[in-house]
């Protein structure tokens, strides 16, 4: 995959959160609600183990970006974010957790050919604190 289409992720995961959030704390919320509805729409089409793979490899290489995910852990098969939304919410989280949003939608791509691209995208895009939808 070039690296412009990885780009693009990173873009759709920007322009979501910008038009969706007001502060770093709605910012994580909607971040673990993405997360959440994501991991169960890619679910349809993807093996259990296979997700837990995912997350396991997308928060590995996030630490090494980003320290700050220490704070998040894998329970019960989806990214818990209990740490970070306890702590003072800050920039550099929901930007942590951005780039991990946007890692996962890219291996999701990657690993579905870019099947699932246009569907995951469309689904963050609809995701917004005032719905209570949970896949």
């Amino acid at each position: 995959m070039k690296a412009s289409q990885d780009d693009i992720h990173s873009s759709v995961v920007e322009r979501w959160l910008t038009a969706s959030a007001h502060s770093p704390l709605e910012e994580i919320l909607l971040l673990e609600k993405a997360f959440r509805i994501i991991q169960a729409r890619a679910g349809l089409t993807l093996s259990h183990v296979t997700l837990m793979v995912v997350l396991d490899r997308i928060l590995q290489q996030g630490l090494e970006e980003h320290p700050i995910l220490h704070q998040v852990t894998i329970e019960n098969q989806v990214l818990n974010f209990t740490i970070i939304k306890r702590s003072r919410p800050s920039e550099e989280a929901s930007s942590a957790l951005s780039f991990l949003l946007a890692e996962l939608l890219r291996v999701l791509g990657r690993i579905t050919a870019d099947i699932l691209t246009k569907t995951l995208h469309k689904e963050l895009m609809e995701i917004n604190l005032n719905e209570s939808r949970e896949s």
